[in-house]
């Protein structure tokens, strides 16, 4: 039996106040839970937090990983140690006539002379045009024994144009003005060559206190 179209209004009528009747409610109860927050401490500070900042559940993938990365830096150290301890009786050794007198700190290609550099710490003072030796892991004074370099990687002999005191940071730059060296120039390649292994033939040197 069809309902009559005023019945159908009245019923619609209806359902709207009661859906107007529960929103007002649930503005009501949504009110009273801001209000709540507001009044905790921290709740101004839980606000500002970024979604991206916030404290996340820990995954037991996630926990695996940081403990297998601290596993390895524990694993690393432990090899640098062995390292440098065999780095520092091989040193004691084999560089028994050298003094060291400076720790290399890193190197870098400087544009304005087209050429790498070397930065270094003194540990000793350095006189002027005292013959010196750069070989990795250091930098030493040459006494008696003044060999050929060998070594399959960059070593050169030099002399600094200034004094340096320990303590003193310092950048060589290496001056190449070897026949070779300027013949290489000229011909429009890089000046490197060997000569410099040989100490009587050691580099002249720019050096540039850095503090």
């Amino acid at each position: 039996m069809k309902e009559h179209p005023e019945e159908l209004e009245g019923r619609l009528v209806c359902a709207r106040h009661q859906v107007r009747c529960l929103l007002a409610a649930l503005l009501v109860v949504v009110g009273g839970m801001v209000a709540a927050l507001a009044l905790r401490p921290d709740a101004a500070s839980a606000q500002t937090v970024p979604v991206e900042k916030r404290k996340a559940a820990p995954t037991p993938s996630g926990m695996q990983e940081l403990f297998d990365l601290s596993v390895k830096r524990n694993k690393l150290q432990f090899e640098l140690q062995a390292v440098e301890k065999l780095i520092d009786n091989v040193e004691k050794e084999q560089f028994a006539w050298f003094e060291r007198v400076a720790t290399p700190t890193g190197t870098d290609y400087w544009e304005s002379i087209s050429d790498n550099v070397v930065y270094a710490k003194a540990t000793k003072n350095i006189a002027a045009d005292e013959l010196l030796l750069y070989h990795s892991p250091g930098i030493y004074r040459v006494k008696e024994s003044k060999p050929k370099l060998m070594t399959k990687g960059e070593c050169w002999y030099f002399r600094p144009d200034r004094k340096i005191a320990a303590g003193q940071e310092f950048t060589v730059e290496l001056i190449h003005d070897a026949p070779e060296e300027l013949a290489n120039v000229k011909q429009g390649f890089a000046p490197h060559t060997d000569r410099a292994r040989d100490p009587a033939r050691a580099y002249s040197t720019k050096i540039h206190l850095t503090r």
